[in-house]
């Protein structure tokens, strides 16, 4: 298999895309919600991570859950819990139920995203993986083009509650991919049948340094998912959804050759520019208050997209490189068990910064996870080549 856009892949990019769009529109606005209903920034930064600290805690099962089941049947009910978690947001009445709404929320994302990632690998030729993750990802660049701006757009013209129910909506109608995969019974056949756990069916040491990369670079994510529209409001700027727009852009441009890129050059060629790329963008964003804040906030969206862009497809290729096809669940899941913890961390860490320093304070100091993933990847490196003409 040479062709990338087969059904299988194509039904799984909708899917996906569908997923991120509801994920992004509630990302961006939810925020805003619970600072309005009179918390603070730093107790709605702890229930926002609430999310990725449960998907992180659930990963390495999630991983060895994806190598044993029907990946429809998985996705049946895991997109289905999704959906009517993000509508409940538009339900709860205490910060209890955000709190549980929020951790079920991360269970059944954490299972929903492992498995699809799981499964386009398997769709896509070997030697094409950075290519075909690269254009997968211009799924979700959709979505954060589409999700955030619209997320904002239907809480203030019908309100919040009205929003959580149409981004539930769209999980539910991206159940209809399912129609295109491959029944339970051809799955089963090329599964192992083995369920007894071990400790490599949680975590694969072959992704643990990409793992680790992506901690740096999902932190940066989850304080501009969590953070932009707040700081963009204290800037004045009263709706910062072009923000998102502007970035989904330039990611979706970055995508279409970075992949590619990473399949004839390697992954070492596009990590430094990429995470360099990255801290810049956070550098000009904690100036921004002394400057001109939309032109600023312009210049960093363009260029945390294109870090963004050639470092994430290069990762996942990576990762999926790593492993033989029937390890990719726990490969992945170990993989994303760095993502989720930068997601989990970030939203808490920068609220309490906020809160005390500054929103210039909390952008510098999300540079340092990224220069040290630099550092550190050097170093590995290094290393790794003196081994081997030793």
């Amino acid at each position: 298999m040479t062709r990338i856009w087969n059904r299988r892949y194509t039904a799984i990019f909708l899917m996906n895309a569908v997923l991120n769009i509801s994920f992004y529109m509630i990302s961006t606005t939810l925020s805003v919600y619970l600072t309005e209903r009179g918390m603070t920034v730093a107790t709605a930064g702890a229930l926002i991570g609430a999310m990725p600290l449960a998907a992180m805690l659930i990963r390495p099962f999630s991983g060895w859950i994806c190598d044993q089941f029907s990946s429809r049947k998985l996705l049946l009910i895991f997109l289905t819990l999704n959906g009517l978690c993000i509508a409940a947001y538009g339900a709860a009445v205490s910060d209890v139920a955000y709190l549980i709404v929020r951790l079920l929320h991360g269970v059944s994302f954490s299972i929903t995203t492992t498995v699809t990632m799981a499964l386009v690998a398997s769709s896509i030729p070997r030697e094409r993986m950075g290519e075909g993750l690269g254009y997968f990802g211009m799924g979700q660049t959709l979505a954060m083009a589409l999700g955030p701006g619209a997320g904002l757009a239907l809480a203030h013209a019908t309100g919040p509650r009205l929003m959580f129910f149409f981004a539930s909506l769209c999980v539910i109608v991206s159940l209809i991919s399912l129609l295109f995969l491959p029944d339970a019974g051809e799955e089963r056949a090329d599964r192992p049948k083995r369920l007894q756990w071990r400790w490599g069916d949680f975590f694969v040491k072959q992704a643990l340094l990409f793992s680790i990369i992506s901690f740096a670079l999902s932190s940066a994510n989850g304080i501009e998912t969590s953070y932009i529209a707040l700081y963009g409001l204290e800037l004045g700027l009263a709706n910062a959804g072009w923000y998102f727009t502007l970035s989904a852009v330039t990611l979706l441009l970055t995508r279409m050759f970075c992949g590619k890129l990473v399949d004839r050059k390697g992954f070492s060629y596009v990590l430094y520019p990429g995470l360099a790329c990255v801290a810049l963008a956070l550098l000009l964003l904690s100036g921004a208050s002394a400057y001109h804040a939309a032109t600023i906030f312009a210049v960093a969206a363009v260029l945390k997209a294109i870090g963004v862009g050639a470092v994430q497809p290069a990762l996942q290729a990576a990762v999926m490189h790593a492993v033989p096809p029937e390890r990719r669940g726990a490969a992945t899941s170990t993989f994303y068990i760095g993502a989720d913890l930068g997601q989990a961390s970030a939203p808490v860490i920068a609220g309490d910064i906020v809160d005390n320093s500054g929103y210039e304070a909390m952008f510098r100091v999300y540079m340092l996870p990224l220069a040290a993933v630099m550092a550190g990847y050097g170093l590995v490196m290094r290393i790794r080549r003196r081994r081997m003409t030793a």
